[in-house]
């Protein structure tokens, strides 16, 4: 990951999309530099989809094999969460 130059006058805003819910805590710290999720205005993850019929070739059957794995373990069906976009919207207008 390149590094990412600041003025922490300005407030950052962070969001992450991403497919496994259970993993978005780990990503965020492991891909976003902790002084800046720190300093942030605002950090949240939006949950994430993948649509089978827009993929092609190997992503296509990446896709379905993760998407099988995840109902046999009875896992919900990703999604994008909305209510977590709004709580996040809220905290930038406040």
């Amino acid at each position: 990951m390149k590094q990412i130059k600041t003025n922490w006058a300005e407030k950052e805003r962070i969001f992450h999309m991403q497919w496994f819910l259970d993993q978005a805590a780990q990503a965020l710290e492991k891909n976003i530099p902790s002084e800046l999720r720190k300093n942030a205005l605002a950090v949240a993850s939006f949950g994430g989809e993948l649509d089978v019929t827009k993929q092609k070739g190997m992503d296509k059957m990446m896709v379905k094999m993760a998407s099988k794995s995840e109902a046999a373990k009875q896992n919900p069906k990703p999604k994008i969460l909305e209510d977590r976009i709004k709580e996040f919207a809220a905290k930038l207008q406040a």
